[in-house]
């Protein structure tokens, strides 16, 4: 499942995280983890970050989303310092469908300079699995593109 979506920025899952063999071979230098409960692969030695967001359900309650925005500034910083520096990162949830997605769409809109729609468009496109049930993360990702927009 895992795709990299743009160079060195990576969207996978549970298992992509746990497969030491694409890690090593892909040079990632970060995991970040958009789960609360799924452990961080302990064979791993490169930076691991968590992004502590409860798994996601249809119709996510807006206390969800608030705790998604509420970190969306700070790690699209990261992920932009990390890919300045040619250092790939890898952004998992337990199946790389709604959580890490979201993540990467915010950087999509944050860095792209796209809407919050054409960052999903764009995403969809490298990789269909992501969003299939819809975009339990609209609301968070919406109030983020209105936020950088007003900041330009």
């Amino acid at each position: 499942m895992v795709c990299e979506i743009m160079p060195g920025i990576w969207l996978g899952n549970e298992g992509d995280m746990n497969n030491i063999r694409f890690l090593t071979s892909k040079n990632i230098s970060c995991i970040i983890n958009v789960t609360k409960d799924i452990q961080h692969n302990k064979d791993y030695s490169g930076e691991k970050i968590r992004i502590p967001v409860d798994y996601p359900i249809r119709n996510s309650s807006t206390k969800i989303n608030t705790v998604m925005y509420d970190y969306l500034n700070d790690v699209t910083e990261f992920i932009k310092k990390k890919n300045n520096c040619f250092n790939p990162v890898l952004v998992i949830c337990a199946d790389g469908e709604q959580s890490s997605a979201t993540v990467i769409c915010a950087y999509l809109v944050r860095y792209g300079k796209v809407t919050a729609d054409l960052s999903i468009k764009y995403l969809v496109s490298k990789a269909s699995n992501s969003f299939k049930e819809g975009v339990y993360f609209y609301w968070a990702l919406k109030k983020f593109e209105n936020f950088h927009k007003r900041n330009k």
